[in-house]
């Protein structure tokens, strides 16, 4: 279209005015579908997790339906109902324990292989503290056609 620049009869305050009219008309619609979409997609969510959530998961229902429903009787006296506190009562959980078996780790070397003791004492001095233990390695050797196991002996101290 081509503006005219002969006529002088156009009225633009009255063509401003009914755009303006049209922009806020469309813009309530906008407003409106939008509103009704994200309604809409936030129930699709809920369906499909009912419909292919595990076992486990129940099925809740959107926390602001209640808030929807009291605003369609906006005249009514529900509308001025306000809701003080809501308690929210956990499911009975059932937990599974599992349970475990311990390996049992490697068998011992065989008793009948010669067995060489190297006791590994600490650097330190040891002269005040309590012995508690020991921790026992055992390590198969090999020397030209004889097995044998060296046992390497670390004595174990606490302070008293």
């Amino acid at each position: 279209m081509y503006i005219n620049p002969t006529a002088q009869n156009i009225d633009f305050k009255s063509l401003y005015e009914q755009s303006l009219l049209v922009n806020i008309a469309t813009q309530k619609i906008n407003d409106g579908q939008a509103q009704q979409i994200n309604l809409l997609r936030l129930q699709i969510l809920e369906l499909q997790k009912f419909i292919f959530s595990g076992k486990q998961e129940k099925f809740k229902l959107n926390p602001y339906s209640n808030e929807q429903q009291i605003a369609l009787f906006e005249n009514d006296k529900l509308a001025e109902v306000v809701v003080e506190s809501i308690k929210h009562v956990k499911a009975h959980e059932v937990k599974q324990t599992v349970v475990r078996v311990n390996h049992p780790g490697r068998n011992p070397l065989p008793a009948h292989l010669r067995r060489e003791e190297i006791i590994l004492t600490p650097a330190e001095d040891v002269t005040g503290l309590t012995p508690v233990g020991e921790e026992i390695t055992e390590i198969l050797e090999y020397q030209q056609g004889e097995l044998y196991v060296k046992k390497y002996i670390r004595p174990e101290y606490i302070k008293p």
